[in-house]
């Protein structure tokens, strides 16, 4: 579903299928705001898409430590390549939120237990 890969890297590594998957489409303003007769007046300089990305907890402790190595890796922009609402499937440069997680359970000997774990793809 989800694919990333870099311009230095061109193989793209698929993502673990998400939990939940959130698309927003942005709207970049400059100098908007309302005149002095109380209309509203708009610089719009562009649309951007953001992707909201949240998994639950991954069975294999291992998958889990090796997916949030891969978030942690991804250099400062990258490609993903991704489902849109309209059907199709894009591609868009982006760069990477940050990584939420939170533990359910610490377990020293079978290895701790992890809630969901959520980040943001954004437009560049």
């Amino acid at each position: 579903m989800l694919k990333v890969w870099t311009d230095t890297n061109t193989t793209k590594v698929s993502l673990p299928v998400p939990a939940d998957f959130e698309f927003s489409f942005s709207d970049i303003d400059k100098n908007s705001g309302r005149n002095d007769l109380g209309l509203m007046q708009r610089n719009r300089l562009g649309s951007k898409r953001k992707l909201t990305i949240s998994w639950i907890p991954l069975k294999d402790p291992e998958a889990h430590q090796q997916m949030i190595s891969l978030l942690k890796s991804l250099p400062p922009f990258f490609y993903c390549q991704y489902p849109d609402p309209d059907g199709t499937t894009k591609t868009m440069e982006c760069y990477r939120g940050d990584i939420k997680t939170n533990m359910f359970r610490y377990d020293a000997v079978n290895g701790n237990m992890w809630k969901e774990t959520t980040c943001n793809f954004i437009e560049r």
